[in-house]
């Protein structure tokens, strides 16, 4: 007799690969959903890895000391303000222009009365004052005890300067 086989037995089919198409597909969809979220844990990462803020301390109290009465001094005077002890003054001919006729008093004494070239400098110091004249405003440049002069005057005409020790005009650059 034949031996009885007993039943036969089926085995499900093993499913078959996805299709080529869907595995790249879903290979590079993994892929970039894996990139994002380690993206963004990098960046809460970074985010709450800054400096702590540093906290403000609190303004101190007072300290209280109990002293005897003193009586309040008096301010000090207001002492009136000294500008210079000379006048210091530097003359300087713009480059661009061809002469200019310039002279200076030091103290009643005439110390330079002549045309002067282009870019020429001129320095003289006045214990009382110094007073300069040019035939033409804009051609030069003056400093005062360092102090730049606004203008020496307009363009083509003739204009003196007076400067005297101890008035605002003198008072050192700062």
């Amino acid at each position: 007799a034949p031996e009885d086989a007993g039943p036969e037995t089926e085995y499900a089919a093993l499913p078959e690969e996805a299709p080529a198409g869907w595995s790249g597909m879903g290979r590079l969809l993994i892929t970039f959903l894996v990139f994002i979220i380690l993206s963004l844990v990098c960046y809460g990462v970074y985010r709450s890895s800054g400096p702590a803020p540093k906290p403000v301390p609190e303004p101190a109290a007072p300290a209280v000391i109990n002293e005897p009465s003193v009586p309040e001094a008096k301010a000090p005077e207001k002492q009136p303000q000294k500008y210079a002890e000379g006048v210091f003054v530097s003359v300087k001919t713009f480059t661009w222009y061809p002469r200019t006729v310039i002279r200076i008093v030091v103290d009643d004494v005439v110390k330079y009365n002549q045309d002067t070239g282009p870019g020429a400098c001129l320095e003289y110091t006045g214990k009382n004052y110094v007073k300069v004249y040019t035939d033409n405003g804009d051609h030069i440049q003056i400093r005062v005890n360092g102090r730049l002069e606004d203008s020496m005057g307009s363009p083509g005409k003739p204009v003196t300067k007076y400067y005297q020790v101890n008035t605002p005009e003198t008072r050192p650059a700062e």
